[in-house]
Formats: structure tokens, C-alpha cells, sequence
């Protein structure tokens, strides 16, 4: 298969914007209380019921135990980790760390990929990443503890690291087959942790307009996850992670704009070295097509 860079910028493009307004919006509806967990549970469930209806036809298509595991690892649990970071943190401060997933996809891209090595550029731009997360402990996250940018890290550690395994399902499965198994893998996992942590997503009290974002959320899921495949299935897996270059620019200027976060130096400086770290590592990527290793 070639590459195709204009479709595949693109794609790389729209999820990073998606993926950075869904942030948002999970911002804000825990900021109006409901549980960080619900805010990936309902729009999970959502999301895999439009998949399931709209790719019906293609059913017998669905990778459905591949997709399954993949769903939990890569679409179940980084969201829920992120949720916890968005519900005590700044918006802008979690997508910057959010940032660091391309850097995670590079490094084991190396391992899955013969022509998508980690070279001395990305580690290089990994290294100046790093230092820009140890900057933005210093930045002004209110009352909460630093152990949550940890646990955003983890979060950023595992999507990015998974990317591979979506790129390598994109590659041997058609896109719209994948999404269905991939998004119920990821709704079961949101739901039975909302469960087990006492907030059962059928009995949450959200007012209208709170629902009617938490639908909205769900369908823009559908654009989100599909979006990622294609940028996956087009482009090599370091490359198409640079999506998360994306992210921080959206969830900076929509904390500021929407919340009204401080733009501290910490931030700003933080932001800019994991920016240019992944910057490195995007000018390190090749434009051809990957090769499986394995």
C-alpha cells in the first residue's frame, strides 16, 4: 500500500482537534460535577452502539477479539486516566502531557516496523519532551496533587504505545470493520469501571444540556476513533501518532478561552519543549509505507 500524504495529514489533523475538544468537554462537565468515569462511560456506550449500527452490514467482517482487546488497551483505558487528569487539573496542562504519545509510538514503532526506526533525532526529541513534562510540574494546578500528572503520564504511556497495535489492525482490516469491536471493547471497560466505582452510568443525575454534551460526545466518537484508524492505515504508526501534536493547541487555547487558565511560564515553556520534542521526532519519520515486522 503507498502513502498518502495529503488524505493522511489530514486525518492526523482532525483526530488531534477532536481528540483535544473531547478533553474539553469532559473538562468541563467535571467541573459541573459528574464523575470523570461516567464522562468516558456514557459516550463509550454511545459511541459503540452508532458503530454497531452504522457498520451492521459488515458484522461478520469485525476482528471481534482482536478488536475487543484492542478496544480495552487503547480506547478504554488511557480515556479513563485522562478523565481523572481533566477533573483535577487544567485542560491545558493534560493535553500538553497528552503531547508525549507520539514520542511512546515512535519508541515501540521501532520494534513493530522495519523502516520506522527510533533514531537519534527522536530520542533526542523525547529527551526534550521529558523536559518540558518536568517543567510543567511547576505550572499552577491548583489544589490538586502532582501524582496526577503520573497518572496522565500512564495514560499518554499506554495510547501511545497501542498506537502501533491499532496501525497494525488498520493495515489488515478495513477501517469501518475495525471500529465496531474496537469501541465495545473500550465501552465495556469505561462502563464496568463507572460501575465499580459506585457511579453506574444509568442512574448519574446531569442536567439537559449536560446529556445532551455527553451524546454529543458519543457521535463525535464515532468521527474520532475512525478518523484515527484511517490516519493509521495511510501513514506510518510514529507518523500518524503525531496527531498528538495536535491535541495540546486545541486544550491550551480552549483552557484559556473556556476556563480562563493562566497562561504561567511553567506552561508555556513546558508546552513549547514538549512541542518542539515532538516536532523532532515528526521530522525524524520517513514518507513511505511501514513494514510489519512481525
Amino acid at each position: 500500500m503507498t502513502s498518502r500524504p495529503g488524505s493522511g495529514w489530514f486525518f492526523i489533523i482532525f483526530t488531534g482537534v477532536m481528540f483535544g475538544s473531547l478533553g474539553l468537554c469532559t473538562s468541563y462537565l467535571t467541573s459541573q460535577g459528574l464523575s470523570p468515569f461516567v464522562c468516558a462511560a456514557i459516550p463509550f456506550t454511545l459511541t459503540a452502539l452508532l458503530a454497531l449500527t452504522i457498520g451492521w452490514r459488515r458484522l461478520g467482517e469485525v476482528p471481534w477479539g482482536e478488536g475487543l482487546a484492542l478496544g480495552a488497551v487503547n480506547g478504554g483505558i488511557p480515556p479513563l486516566l485522562f478523565n481523572i487528569g481533566f477533573a483535577e487539573l487544567p485542560a491545558s496542562v493534560v493535553t500538553i502531557v497528552l503531547a508525549l504519545g507520539p514520542l511512546f509510538t515512535a519508541l515501540t514503532a521501532h520494534l513493530a516496523f522495519h523502516d520506522d526506526r527510533f533514531n537519534g533525532a527522536k530520542m533526542g526529541g523525547m529527551a526534550v519532551s521529558f523536559a518540558g513534562v518536568a517543567l510543567l510540574a511547576g505550572a499552577p494546578t491548583g489544589s490538586a496533587s502532582g501524582w496526577l500528572l503520573v497518572v496522565v503520564l500512564v495514560g499518554t504511556i499506554v495510547s501511545g504505545a497501542s498506537l502501533v497495535w491499532v496501525r497494525r489492525m488498520a493495515v489488515r482490516h478495513d477501517p469501518h470493520s475495525v471500529l465496531p469491536a474496537m469501541m465495545s471493547g473500550a465501552a465495556i471497560v469505561s462502563v464496568s469501571v463507572s460501575v465499580a466505582t459506585g457511579n453506574a452510568p444509568w442512574l448519574v443525575e446531569a442536567t439537559v444540556g449536560q446529556r445532551w454534551l455527553l451524546a454529543a460526545m458519543g457521535a463525535a466518537g464515532v468521527a474520532t476513533f475512525l478518523g484515527s484508524l484511517k490516519a493509521n492505515e495511510i501513514n506510518q504508526a510514529s507518523r500518524a501518532g503525531l496527531m498528538g501534536y495536535v491535541v495540546p493547541l486545541v486544550g491550551v487555547l480552549g483552557g484559556v478561552l473556556l476556563f480562563k487558565e493562566v497562561l504561567s511560564f511553567s506552561l508555556l515553556g513546558g508546552g513549547a519543549l514538549v512541542i518542539a520534542g515532538v516536532a523532532l521526532v515528526g521530522l525524524a519519520n520517513r514518507t513511505v509505507a511501514p513494514v510489519l515486522s512481525g
